[in-house]
């Protein structure tokens, strides 16, 4: 649990000081520095002087909880989950700093919807979750054998999924917050996609003006369908997971689960919005996998194969 709490909390505290503080230089510097402390269990953090920058500390913050994780995983024996965890790091780092290069409407570049499903969404902590929990397994299993580590494969593909789709589903709730700090959005570039706006409305930074729009002409209920295609795709590769891992997980409680993690991305919507169609989207949740994938509109398919 420390190590899970390392790394949720750090990369949060990071990702923040970059999007709303930090220049892109010093985020890179930053995330550098981050991706050491996640890896490397000798890792020591800069010493700062009694001057230095306030943002400074907060980095070293994030910089200390990240450490935590390779100071605790270091005491499994878990060769296939440590060298797991240790790529994943890597795409997890470089995923944040594809953000920070395009994160704003007023850079040279504005990254495609396709662009973003396709890099930007690495920045997920979905894979470093689960290779904590796979080290743990690892090291109590003993020895992994060749279908168990296809099964494992196989499930991280599932939650790297469902994860990603929680980063669109937050980009659907934080619109507000995205638009005042100028910083990526999938809903945006959604938006910006279908022709409901363009980076000149962006820039005016009008949040009330741009979500009102968003929501009048469906772009923010495609976002959820966006996400909803993330989601179901990364249920339905865990469940493929079930024939390689029959025994050592409760799966019928873990599909269970799945449920409400949608219900929990869901709710800021429900209570910006309050209507009967983002309603019926959050109860969907309750019902069969299926029916989530099949009210999700063909313009949104379309967008599959960049996953």
């Amino acid at each position: 649990m420390l190590a899970k709490t390392g790394i949720g909390t750090s990369t949060k505290l990071l990702d923040n000081l970059n999007d709303s503080i930090q220049t892109a230089e010093e985020a890179a510097v930053s995330l550098n520095c981050y991706q050491k402390a996640l890896t490397d269990p000798s890792y020591e953090v800069p010493r700062l002087s009694s001057d230095a920058p306030k943002v400074l500390y907060a980095v070293n913050s994030a910089l200390v909880m990240g450490r935590w994780v390779p100071r605790i995983l270091i005491r499994c024996d878990a060769p296939y989950a440590q060298h797991e965890y240790v790529a994943d790091v890597k795409k997890l780092i470089q995923g944040q700093l594809d953000s920070i290069t395009h994160r704003s409407y007023g850079s040279q570049r504005i990254p495609t919807i396709e662009e973003y499903l396709a890099s930007i969404l690495e920045k997920s902590i979905g894979d470093t979750w689960l290779d904590v929990d796979l080290c743990f397994l690892e090291d109590g299993i003993g020895h992994l054998d060749q279908k168990m580590i296809r099964g494992l494969n196989i499930l991280r593909e599932g939650y790297r999924s469902i994860f990603k789709a929680s980063l669109i589903y937050d980009d659907a709730q934080d619109l507000q917050v995205d638009i005042s700090e100028n910083a990526v959005n999938s809903s945006i570039l959604l938006a910006l996609k279908a022709g409901v706006i363009d980076l000149d409305e962006i820039n005016q930074n009008h949040p009330e003006e741009t979500i009102r729009k968003l929501d009048k002409y469906g772009v923010t209920t495609d976002a959820i369908y966006l996400a909803d295609l993330l989601f179901i795709k990364g249920v339905r590769r865990i469940e493929d997971a079930k024939l390689y891992l029959p025994d050592i997980i409760d799966w019928k409680a873990l599909m269970f689960s799945f449920r409400f993690v949608r219900l929990f991305n869901l709710r800021k919507i429900l209570l910006r919005r309050r209507d009967s169609e983002t309603l019926g989207l959050f109860l969907t949740s309750l019902r069969s996998f299926d029916k989530i994938y099949d009210q999700i509109p063909e313009r949104i398919l379309t967008l599959e194969r960049y996953l």
